[in-house]
């Protein structure tokens, strides 16, 4: 499943309805958010033919919703950060959506391979201490 550069509305809906019943509680943003500007979903009963981008967005923009949404702030957004201010990564060099894909696969798994790396090397210079 491809969620990322699902900006139009069409290509919102078809993510949404890939999405299985089963797996775990999504919380995508279905509609355009300001940053620093609460979200404020239609107020009432949701309607009985809403669409699933309607479901979406009332489920973002209630207040556990917007807990949960706004966890990606720490937990993914950072990697993102890393990736183009640190490493320097601000473009593909391959064109194509399969192509770009296998770099992107690439650029996240060197950057795991870093951090474990970076991990392993701080624990082992770590003094072992008697228990």
């Amino acid at each position: 499943m491809r969620l990322a550069g699902w900006g139009s509305a069409g290509r919102g809906r078809a993510v949404l309805a890939g999405l299985p019943d089963d797996g775990p509680d999504y919380y995508l943003a279905a509609r355009n958010m300001r940053h620093g500007k609460p979200r404020v979903g239609s107020r009432g009963r949701l309607p009985a033919g809403a669409t699933l981008m309607d479901k979406m967005d009332r489920k973002v923009s209630r207040k556990a919703g917007r807990v949960h949404y706004d966890k990606r702030k720490w937990i993914i957004e950072p990697v993102f950060g890393q990736i183009k201010t640190g490493r320097g990564i601000r473009s593909f060099t391959r064109r194509g959506f399969h192509a770009a894909t296998a770099e992107w696969k690439l650029i996240a798994a060197t950057h795991n391979l870093r951090k474990l790396h970076r991990h392993l090397l701080a624990t082992a210079a770590a003094p072992i201490t008697a228990i």
